[in-house]
């Protein structure tokens, strides 16, 4: 990490939500904040040096991409209709990317609908 800041590019697809939901299910770019990083387990895959989890969130501070910024949101929504996700990504040694990303399922129930069921708008893609 003496180099500085590293990129971690997890290549999100534009994810929208259930129309529904109004004005927070609305396709848009995902930004990917707070990283926490930890040695990869030994054994994981021989190319496997860390293992990253990230908030994927369309809601932040950090530029005027942010929904928070737009006046088409002065309607209130409950908080629980926007898109919040925590990535699961795996790196090598030089800080890439293997394969692609997974997500942290904490709530199951609430948030894995049965397969006949699941809406296209939300493709979770397998880890590497």
């Amino acid at each position: 990490m003496d180099e500085g800041p590293v990129l971690i590019d997890l290549q999100l697809p534009i994810i929208s939500g259930p129309e529904e939901l109004g004005a927070p299910a609305q396709a848009r770019h995902m930004g990917t904040f707070n990283p926490s990083l930890v040695q990869a387990p030994h054994g994981l895959c021989p190319r496997c040096a860390w293992v990253a989890t990230l908030r994927v969130d369309p809601l932040h501070q950090c530029d005027r991409s942010s929904p928070l910024y737009h006046s088409d949101l002065s309607k209130p929504s409950a908080a629980i209709a926007w898109f919040k996700g925590t990535a699961v990504v795996v790196l090598d040694a030089d800080w890439r990317v293997l394969g692609t990303h997974t997500w942290l399922i904490n709530s199951p129930l609430q948030q894995v609908r049965q397969k006949e069921a699941r809406p296209p708008y939300l493709l979770v893609p397998p880890l590497c």
